[in-house]
């Protein structure tokens, strides 16, 4: 018996950078739909045939996102993205965080019809996992900014995320340039606070 899940999913795979075709306007021709599901078994019968986020080559992406939603910021633009940065020599790590994050979201973690779909880009210098929400107010933000924490297992000593807005990125043509970095602090609960700059030193790693 399928196990079915409360919503169904898309994947999605995209080129970035040098392999994308250039120009804003051909983005959505960039866009390719890997297949849609509505069960666990149907998820696993992709996944197990993805590469793993160590495997993959640069300037590429794969994205899973809610049906009727597109990986695409003016498609929301009243939302916004959480950025976790991981080192190049992370790749086991971003192996199982990619997992934790996809299972997370198909299994309702979030609790949220807020969290629309999540990305993996593959960069040269460091890899991104993106959390899109179509709701960007402070509040909602940054209740579900724990809730990532927590969905990955992550230690709240020294970890900083990113936050950009999606009309932001659309303006800047970027995910990362501009983006607000947070670190989380105890409330006593660890909740994600605002730094008081908007440019973080990681962002140097970046080619925006």
């Amino acid at each position: 018996m399928a196990h079915k899940l409360s919503q169904n999913w898309v994947l999605w795979y995209a080129p970035r950078g040098r392999k994308a075709i250039a120009g804003s306007d051909h983005y959505d021709v960039n866009l390719k739909e890997i297949g849609e599901f509505n069960t666990i078994e149907e998820f696993y019968s992709y996944y197990c045939f993805l590469q793993r986020p160590s495997e993959i080559e640069i300037d590429n992406k794969i994205m899973m996102f809610r049906k009727g939603h597109k990986p695409m910021w003016e498609e929301c633009l009243d939302g916004g993205t959480w950025i976790i940065h991981f080192k190049k020599r992370e790749g086991e790590l971003l192996n199982k965080k990619w997992e934790a994050l996809l299972l997370a979201c198909i299994g309702e973690e979030f609790d949220d019809d807020n969290v629309i779909g999540v990305v993996l880009s593959i960069r040269e210098r460091r890899n991104l996992l993106e959390i899109w929400l179509k709701d960007r107010k402070e509040t909602e933000k940054i209740r579900i900014g724990e809730k990532l924490r927590l969905a990955l297992e992550m230690d709240p000593n020294n970890l900083t995320f990113f936050f950009k807005e999606h009309s932001k990125s659309l303006n800047d043509k970027s995910t990362m340039k501009g983006a607000e970095s947070y670190t989380f602090v105890k409330t006593p609960l660890e909740t994600p606070q605002a730094e008081p700059k908007v440019h973080h030193p990681d962002l140097d790693q970046f080619k925006l």
